[in-house]
């Protein structure tokens, strides 16, 4: 009681200081629903469901993650890999479900042993999947495959069967060894390791991701600059005003302080430029977007979100986030997009995409290939004054000789 009231006080602090965007965060939503559940069994007679109720406060132990980053990067990597193993773990209880089947067709009669006893049988669906659960993790699975091949005078072929007193309760000679190595083969050393693989797979991930130099000041960084450029708030910027975003936020999500080996031997203008023609940024009427600006230099740096699974939770609500984000952008815009021009197909519904604006990089390449154009002219330019320069430099000395 004293414990949930300390709880309580803690929560209402917080929902008091932070408002909404207290349930913003998943460690207070999680710190609410246990305080809610702890009430619930304290006020509600609900029998066993209660003293459940209170013994989940334990859960809030889980905050201590948190403190420790090693075991964070753990709990982060497990959650990760649950979209990823979701359609493996299916796959392997449709094969524990058909090796089931075939085992109570098989085995549910047979006499009852040392392993093959009331706690793992065949005579039931039930204990049947819940026997070979058990045996894909290796337990007893080859002390059950003898019991199951029991012969006269333990047993009868005429009478004593487990399920129906009837039939014999004898064993199948050669049958359990390849029925029980396949079922283990299959159980254990493909799928159990295979959700190994996916969480070591993941784990490698996180643990790039911890040692990567992007880090959250950076973006904060980032916000900064965006709001001396932009201090009413509107969300949008000059396209041009990038650059000076750029140099006032830390590498690697901007230009300030590169370290001189990343520049490659090519001066900061080339770099920045190169860096700005990677940015997959709509230009929305010669300007660009706050939330989408910070998304492209994320993912330039990052990588995109395409190699993480649809059915991820973080993924949705990005992916729901952006919708609102890019909805906000094609209402402002009102210039030519890439389908007037031709450049790309419209769209079957007639409305505008965000991929039909034209986008940082577009505006970009133009500016490049029209500077070339200019140097290019310019050398002609020059090329012709030299050929004019000579020509009457020639002609001047034809007239001196001449007067000579």
């Amino acid at each position: 009681m004293i414990f949930g009231i300390i709880f309580t006080i803690e929560a209402i602090i917080k929902i008091i200081g932070l408002g909404v965007g207290y349930f913003g965060d998943n460690w207070n939503r999680f710190d609410f629903i246990l305080v809610l559940l702890s009430w619930i069994g304290l006020l509600f007679n609900l029998g066993s469901l209660a003293s459940l109720f209170r013994v989940l406060r334990v859960a809030r132990m889980v905050r201590l993650l948190r403190k420790n980053k090693g075991l964070m990067d753990l709990f982060s990597t497990i959650l990760a890999s649950i979209p990823a193993m979701f359609n493996v773990i299916l796959l392997l209880m449709l094969f524990m479900f058909i090796f089931a089947c075939v085992a109570m067709n098989l085995f549910a009669n047979v006499k009852h042993g040392e392993n093959l006893s009331g706690d793992a049988n065949f005579m039931t669906f039930f204990m049947a999947f819940n026997t070979m659960w058990r045996m894909s993790t290796g337990e007893s699975f080859n002390g059950v495959m003898h019991d199951t091949r029991i012969t006269p005078p333990i047993c009868s072929y005429k009478e004593g069967g487990m399920v129906d007193p009837k039939i014999g309760n004898c064993g199948i000679d050669q049958t359990p060894q390849a029925f029980f190595i396949l079922m283990f083969t299959v159980l254990n050393y493909v799928f159990l390791n295979m959700i190994m693989a996916i969480v070591l797979d993941n784990f490698g991930d996180t643990q790039a991701l911890a040692h990567c130099q992007f880090e959250p000041e950076h973006l904060e960084d980032f916000t900064l600059a965006w709001a001396k450029l932009d201090p009413r708030g509107s969300g949008f910027i000059r396209a041009a005003d990038l650059e000076v975003v750029l140099m006032d936020v830390e590498y690697p999500l901007g230009l300030k302080n590169i370290p001189m080996e990343h520049l490659h031997e090519s001066s900061l203008r080339k770099y920045k430029n190169r860096y700005i023609h990677q940015l997959n940024l709509p230009h929305i009427d010669g300007k660009i977007e706050f939330k989408n600006t910070r998304k492209a230099l994320v993912e330039c740096i990052m990588g995109t979100q395409e190699d993480l699974p649809e059915s991820a939770v973080v993924v949705k609500d990005f992916q729901r986030r952006l919708s609102k984000v890019d909805s906000h952008i094609l209402k402002n815009h009102k210039g030519v997009t890439r389908v007037d021009n031709g450049a790309v197909k419209k769209c079957e519904t007639g409305n505008v995409r965000v991929t039909d604006l034209y986008g940082l990089q577009h505006i970009y390449a133009s500016k490049t290939i029209q500077a070339m154009f200019r140097q290019y002219k310019a050398r002609l330019h020059v090329i012709k004054l030299k050929v004019v320069a000579q020509r009457l430099l020639a002609e001047r000395e034809a007239a001196k000789k001449q007067q000579v």
